[in-house]
């Protein structure tokens, strides 16, 4: 008999542990993670639009009942580190992973979230290869890299028909997936570059592929690289006494660029998605966030589009776990600061956010390309 009032009392006891546990559980945050590469030039800001969101959703009572805890890893834009710092933010057990922004480590790490039972968005990858890994749980906003090459060769094209053309890019997934997808675009128009090649990233000197331009009268030269490359080429070309015209991707509008080429800067052409600030939302936005004391890049906007349309759809779902998550931002529309946001079945973004437009740099700021 004492034996059995020990086991009853162990049972009683155990089944209010368990419910504390559960109480405790349900109480505790929720943990969503943004992944990139955070120590880079203009990256504050860009966390900064992350973590406001998440303030934003616990100012206005989390999200089914439970407040949302932000995490930030950095991953260098490299696929390595990034891995890595896949891993370090798995160790949080987070909902949902914004991130990454350069295009190799995001595709080394979606397998690992995606075995993990954690929703990607990225915001900033653009390599095609990302959402054609079969992975339900990962999602873009932002314009696939075919889409940015054919607009690239729709320009060329159109404004420097019979130019000659050199296709430079930096070996990497981002770099040479774009390049890839420009030169396809550009052969179905019937133009073949009289220069592709791929160069060194972080190199001290690109004296030889200066060369290379000169020598083959390159009048039309595409760059598809990571910022701090695209500013240094930049550079060494005009100190070169070189005149031609420069196009690049979506990183030729980074503060970084400006900041490596200097003056040479000047004329550079790069493709973008539209400007976040031309969306009717985005005014109040910035007005909101300045009076709090952060002031909100283009980046940090989209940042903050990406968990606005994560919390509509885990509110839809009723639910954290990723696989109704996915569902529900699968076959939904989302309102947010960027207007209705819907993704295919590859996760990919429709609509106004996929696609690329032109700007020019002219007297140290980015504006968009007239058309002359």
């Amino acid at each position: 008999m004492i034996e059995r009032m020990r086991v009853v009392r162990s049972a009683a006891a155990a089944g209010l542990l368990a419910m504390a546990l559960t109480a405790f559980s349900a109480r505790a945050d929720v943990t969503v993670d943004i992944v990139g590469a955070l120590s880079g030039a203009g990256a504050f800001h860009s966390v900064r639009g992350f973590e406001f969101a998440v303030d934003s959703v616990n100012a206005e009572g989390g999200l089914l009942g439970q407040k949302l805890k932000a995490a930030f890893f950095d991953d260098g834009c490299n696929a390595d580190q990034g891995e890595a710092a896949a891993r370090r933010a798995l160790d949080e057990h987070p909902a949902l992973i914004v991130g990454h922004n350069c295009s190799a480590p995001s595709i080394r790490a979606a397998p690992l979230y995606a075995r993990a039972g954690v929703v990607q968005i990225s915001t900033q990858s653009t390599n095609t290869a990302l959402t054609e890994m079969n992975i339900g749980s990962v999602f873009r906003l932002i314009g696939r890299d075919e889409r940015q090459g054919g607009s690239a060769a729709a320009l060329i094209a159109r404004r420097w028909p019979g130019a000659r053309i050199a296709v430079i890019d930096d070996g990497e997934p981002y770099g040479k997936g774009l390049a890839g997808n420009l030169q396809k675009a550009l052969a179905a128009s019937g133009i073949r570059p009289q220069l592709t090649r791929s160069f060194t990233p972080g190199a001290a000197s690109y004296g030889e592929v200066v060369g290379l331009l000169a020598r083959n009268k390159i009048a039309v030269l595409y760059i598809a690289g990571y910022s701090e490359d695209v500013g240094l080429l930049l550079h060494q070309i005009r100190a070169a006494g070189l005149s031609l015209q420069v196009l690049s991707g979506d990183t030729g509008g980074s503060e970084t660029v400006r900041l490596a080429a200097g003056p040479a800067v000047e004329g550079l052409m790069y493709s973008s998605p539209r400007d976040p600030k031309r969306y009717p939302a985005v005014p109040a936005l910035l007005a909101r966030a300045r009076a709090k004391g952060v002031e909100l890049d283009d980046y940090a906007v989209v940042n903050f589009a990406a968990v606005e349309a994560w919390a509509q759809a885990v509110r839809q779902a009723g639910s954290f776990d990723a696989d109704k998550v996915a569902e529900a931002l699968h076959r939904g529309h989302f309102e947010t600061v960027i207007g209705e946001v819907a993704f295919d079945d590859k996760g990919d973004v429709v609509g106004p956010p996929s696609d690329w437009v032109w700007y020019r740099w002219h007297d140290g700021t980015p504006e968009p390309d007239s058309g002359r």
